[in-house]
């Protein structure tokens, strides 16, 4: 049942919405084999019935009892699913991890920055199975079904979640494995290279989160010691190269010198710079344009009023 609700909401997604409550009975199974379907399935169940949702509710400009009580269905799969993070089992744990990283690209702006992604692959997430194929950017501005701050904080929220993960792990027993750790990492690196919004979210509780490592390192195994700055080290360069991470740039440096990383940081925030200043620069061309035409028009109306 699973895998045939997954393959409607890939390829007859205008269906999905018919069986939603289905699939959302099948989230609250407790046997792991579900478990793990109906999450591998719910990213898909979820970005295309949200997709479809504010497509219905921008068309109609008006809130029907049906698409009311279809949003009320797919928040509730989404807290059904979202709850496996604690899960006993290691896989179902990365297996939502990766599940909340789909609810926050949809409940996020989709961005693309200048030194990291690639117009082709940027494409490629705009596609209907793509990753940024429904996100803050697809919600009615009119609020009749969703309240755009109230959709936005969902994600911020998850990416908190997310943050808090790294700081369980760090400060007390917890269920949470390396693997996990290493999920979350790579998790919160492409978030930030697709949604630069996060950044102001992500790359501070990152800092914090390297803090207070440097504090408890003794009481780490060896080998985990050894991943988590692994870890801290590529993602920390990883944002560097960002253009919104600039910001951070002083911070971001001096935790990757503390992880022997100052030529690569280096690198990184030179990378990062340039970019920025291009970026600008087209925007300042873009604006310049902008005035040159409009000043070409206004003078041709002006010499038409003059002829006339």
């Amino acid at each position: 049942v699973v895998s045939f609700i997954e393959t409607l909401a890939k390829s007859y997604p205008e269906q999905i919405l018919k069986v939603l409550h289905v699939f959302v009975n099948l989230a609250s199974d407790k046997h792991d084999d579900v478990v793990k379907k109906t999450l591998q399935a719910g990213v898909h169940v979820y970005r295309r019935s949200l997709s479809l949702l504010c497509a219905q509710a921008g068309a109609a400009g008006k809130t029907s009892d049906d698409l009311r009580n279809a949003v009320k269905s797919l928040f509730n799969l989404k807290g059904n699913l979202a709850m496996h993070i604690s899960s006993k089992k290691d896989v179902l744990r990365s297996l939502t991890i990766k599940f909340m990283e789909s609810v926050i690209l949809c409940h996020s702006t989709v961005t693309s920055d200048a030194n990291i992604v690639k117009t082709s692959a940027r494409n490629a997430r705009l596609e209907p199975l793509g990753a940024d194929s429904v996100s803050l950017n697809d919600v009615p501005k009119n609020g009749s079904l969703f309240d755009i701050t109230s959709f936005r904080k969902i994600g911020e929220q998850h990416t908190r979640d997310l943050l808090q993960v790294i700081f369980q792990m760090l400060e007390s027993p917890s269920v949470y494995s390396m693997n996990n750790i290493r999920v979350v990492f790579n998790t919160l690196a492409s978030l930030g290279s697709h949604r630069s919004a996060l950044m102001k979210i992500i790359v501070p509780d990152l800092l914090k989160s390297y803090s207070i490592f440097l504090t408890c390192q003794e009481k780490v195994k060896i080998k985990d010691l050894n991943s988590y700055k692994t870890c801290f080290k590529s993602t920390f360069l990883k944002l560097l190269k960002l253009t919104a991470s600039i910001s951070w740039h002083a911070e971001l440096i001096s935790s990757l010198i503390g992880l022997g990383a100052k030529q690569q940081a280096e690198k990184a925030r030179e990378m990062s710079t340039v970019a920025a200043v291009q970026s600008k620069n087209r925007r300042r061309s873009r604006y310049n344009t902008m005035e040159t035409e409009t000043g070409a028009k206004k003078r041709r109306i002006n010499k038409s009023d003059h002829k006339v």
